[in-house]
């Protein structure tokens, strides 16, 4: 997962914007947009806010990619049940197979 300066790079590049460009935009200097590149994460939100609008991104948008690689997680845990009954086993079964739904 990239951290925030280097996702709005990433943006930045995909649009072929230079950092002189988007720092005339923003009314920084180029060293400016540089740091907030290479470390976003302590920058204030409306300048990050402020950087996508000069990019036309809703900044809803930097953080979606994240989201969807969290949707596919997928977790899973090893339980060891001690059963003196086949029926015990039988519904733990149906009970679990409920829970995956």
């Amino acid at each position: 997962m990239d951290n925030t300066g280097a996702k709005l790079k990433k943006q930045r590049e995909k649009r072929n914007y230079s950092q002189e460009y988007v720092a005339e935009q923003l009314h920084v200097s180029p060293s400016t947009v540089s740091i907030i590149e290479s470390d976003a994460s302590n920058m204030k939100l409306c300048i990050i806010e402020e950087y996508c609008k000069v990019l036309g991104m809703p900044i809803a948008d930097l953080f979606a990619e994240d989201a969807k690689q969290q949707a596919r997680h997928t977790y899973s845990i090893t339980i060891q049940i001690g059963v003196e009954r086949i029926e015990d086993l039988l519904k733990l079964e149906k009970l679990l197979h409920s829970m995956e739904k």
